[in-house]
This record gives structure tokens, sequence and C-alpha cells, in this order.
């Protein structure tokens, strides 16, 4: 396989050829979560739905990020620090109402009914939900930052619903049948744009223990080697001396040119290398060496 390289100014232009010009930006991201925010307007109170999509920022406090132009001056006028939102997650019977709720229509109008979407009260704050969204995520704006023209708010998520019906749904079916995603953009053949959506479709395993800790991928490295020890894949010497590298390699993680944190850095590669790939007679001869 052999590989193109591309600059920054051609991933924003295009590249020369190409029947599409966006074909060489959306070949190079990935899907993004699309969703419907919903708000109420700071002084009439009418609700406001604007499409956006989210990046997750941090489990504890357990927040988002949503993003829009600051082009976009409803959306920056109307929703501010300390405003109550809800992000509502589609399915495929939602797409319509996400491109309608992505269009600046005139202010004033009743957005709920152009996008017939439905709301249902909130027993936790003044902003509804969406009836015909599966999952309802209830934030709070706790930041918001301008950059390079776009409006990017943290949201701090404080309750959410979930249609009953997909609690004793398998994991599989419900990421496959809910949640939008941005695809990409293609010509619309009236010299603009059109926004496509995606679903999910078949998911791929990740291995699982002993490659990565039981706990999960984002547990720590000591545990997974305590871990391993207690599976019988490390001995206790070889377990006392892997965690002996570690400790000692922080310590000097700040000196990049000792030369004994250059080989213990060699060493713990060399290590995680053979456990990731389940290589057990290389680890045991690595942890014997002197």
């Amino acid at each position: 396989m052999s590989a193109s390289f591309y600059t920054h100014e051609e991933l924003q232009t295009g590249v020369p050829g190409l029947a599409d010009p966006q074909q060489l930006l959306y070949s190079a991201s990935g899907p993004m979560p699309a969703l419907i925010l919903v708000w109420r307007h700071p002084v009439t109170d009418e609700l406001l739905l604007r499409y956006t999509t989210m990046t997750p920022l941090s489990w504890e406090p357990f927040s988002m990020m949503v993003t829009v132009p600051q082009s976009d001056t409803q959306t920056a006028d109307t929703l501010r620090v300390g405003a109550i939102c809800v992000m509502a997650w589609g399915g495929r019977q939602t797409a319509r109402a996400h491109y309608l709720a992505a269009l600046d229509l005139p202010v004033g109008l009743d957005q709920l009914a152009i996008a017939r979407l439905h709301p249902v009260a909130s027993p936790y704050g003044p902003v509804p939900h969406l009836r015909e969204c599966p999952l309802n995520v209830e934030c709070h704006v706790d930041r918001i930052v301008n950059h390079n023209g776009w409006r990017n708010y943290w949201l701090i998520v404080d309750c959410f619903s979930l249609d009953e019906e997909i609690l004793p749904l398998p994991r599989e079916v419900v990421l496959q049948r809910y949640h939008l995603y941005q695809a990409d953009r293609v010509g619309n053949g009236q010299g603009g744009q059109q926004l496509r959506l995606g679903m999910a479709s078949e998911l791929s395993e990740c291995p699982r223990f002993p490659v990565g800790p039981k706990s999960g991928w984002y547990s720590i490295f000591p545990r997974w080697v305590d871990e391993l020890r207690d599976e019988s894949y490390l001995s206790l010497t070889e377990h006392d001396k892997l965690i002996a590298w570690h400790d000692r390699y922080l310590a000097l993680f700040d000196q990049v040119a000792n030369p004994e944190r250059v080989t213990l850095h060699e060493q713990l590669t060399s290590a995680c290398e053979a456990i990731c790939w389940q290589e057990w007679p290389h680890l045991h001869a690595l942890l014997a060496e002197p």
C-alpha cells in the first residue's frame, strides 16, 4: 500500500483533479455524533433548536462540548453561560429533523413545529426533552470558548432521559439502531452542500485481558501488572521486576538524556510489546535478563 501526502492548504482547498473538493477533507476525518440542541430564548422564553455535533470532554464531571459557527448569531446571542440546554440524540427516523434544525430560520418561528418534534416536560429543569429522540441529555453551559470562527460550548451533564424500550435491548442493537453521526457533506447540484448522516453497522471488538487490564483500557499500568501476576502470566519475581522498572522510569522521567532512563524506556517498551502480542516466552526471557 502506498500513501499520498497533503499539505494543510490542500486539505482546506482540495486536490486538483478530484471530482468532489470535499473528498479529501472527509476522507481524513472521522464521523462525529450528531444531535439536536434545545434551549430557551433568555428573553422571549421560546424554544430554540440547532443541529450540532458532540465531542466528549470528561467523565467526572460528565461533560461534553458542542460547536457552532460564530456567525450563527441566533445561537451565540441566546445560549449563554449558565443556561440549561438538552442534547437530543435521534435515530434514522429523525434525520430530516436534524437537517431542519441546521437551517438558519427567521427569529420567532416555532422551530419545533417546523421540525415536527414534540416536547416532553423535564422534571429537572425548564427545557423539555424531545419525544422522538430516544436519548435526551440535560446540561448546563459551563464555559464558552471562541476559536478560529467557532463557538465552543462546554456542557456539564445534569441528568438524562432514555426510552424504556431501549433498556432490555442488546447493546449491539442499540448502537446500530440509534445515534446518528455526521458522515460528510457533498455537493447538492445547485452550488451548495448537502449534509449526510450515517448510522453504525458491524462492530469490531478489541482484544480483552491479558491484552490490557481487566478493568479496561482506562486503567493504570501497575494494576495491569498485578492482574497478570494474579492470573499466573507473571511470576512474583517477574512482577516485582516490572514494577521496579516502572517506578524507576517515572523517577527519571524528566532526565531524557540519562542512560539509565534510556535503557528503562527500551525495556518497558519491549515488555509491553510482548504482553500486547501475547509473546510470553519472549517476555519471560526479557525479564530473566540481569
